[in-house]
């Protein structure tokens, strides 16, 4: 296991926990909750021990641990299309307008209608996908989940949190009727806001990061998954 090889390589080199602290930018509290077993190292960590003691990943992780330790989990997020029931009401206006249009026009009022729907069908559907094709690219969200971290990146903006500093995932309405922002609190009073995101609320339990990261998995109406996969 890496606690006992963190504990053998030390004591082989004759150095104290705070010697190897110093070593590697830790406390010499961190350094014995890794020899105990009580925290496990990050990626960033292990890179770094395998180039200052020379020894590679297979010295130091039996392979359950490799597998442990290097596994990410990568989502690419949509949110859900807002403007979608803008395309019910547009379409019943115009239907309506045809409508009244063909019944007018008694002549031929059949065969207008069944031409003008055939258009209006085929307009709203290049409009509906113009649309949310845009949307969802304008909008879409990457969340990755990987060494404790959980970084979520919408176009420019990243934000990358250490999921052991979250202390709550709530939920927030800026104005009556609008989307809520997914908010996370860190031990440091950090609060992050994602806006435009709609997530159940349901999906997520106070204090309990696994319940987001099972529910990311899921897709409804509202969200879609795209992706889930190891690196």
């Amino acid at each position: 296991m890496f606690s006992d090889k963190l504990k053998r390589y030390r004591r082989d080199l004759g150095l104290t926990q705070r010697d190897l602290g110093r070593k590697l930018d830790l406390s010499k509290a961190t350094i014995g909750q890794l020899e105990t077993g009580l925290k496990e190292p990050s990626r960033i960590l292990l890179e770094k021990i395998y180039k200052i003691s020379g020894k590679n990943m297979n010295w130091w992780l039996d392979k359950n641990e490799q597998f442990k330790f290097n596994q990410t989990f990568k989502y690419t997020i949509y949110p859900a299309n807002k403007y979608k029931a803008i395309f019910p009401i547009l379409f019943s206006a115009i239907f309506s307008a045809v409508l009244i249009f063909a019944l007018t026009d008694r002549s031929n009022t059949l065969e207008v209608c069944i031409i003008f729907i055939a258009v209006l069908l085929c307009l709203m559907c290049t409009a509906y996908y113009t649309v949310l094709a845009y949307y969802l690219f304008k909008n879409k969200i990457y969340i990755t989940i990987e060494d404790k971290y959980i970084e979520i990146k919408k176009i420019s903006t990243t934000k990358r949190v250490n999921i052991a500093n979250i202390t709550e995932i709530e939920f927030t309405v800026r104005s009556r009727g609008s989307y809520p922002m997914v908010v996370i609190k860190c031990d440091n009073s950090t609060k992050y806001y994602y806006k435009d995101l709609y997530f159940p609320q349901s999906w997520f339990a106070k204090k309990d990061i696994n319940s987001m990261v099972d529910n990311l998995k899921k897709s409804n109406e509202n969200i879609w998954v795209i992706g889930r996969g190891n690196m």
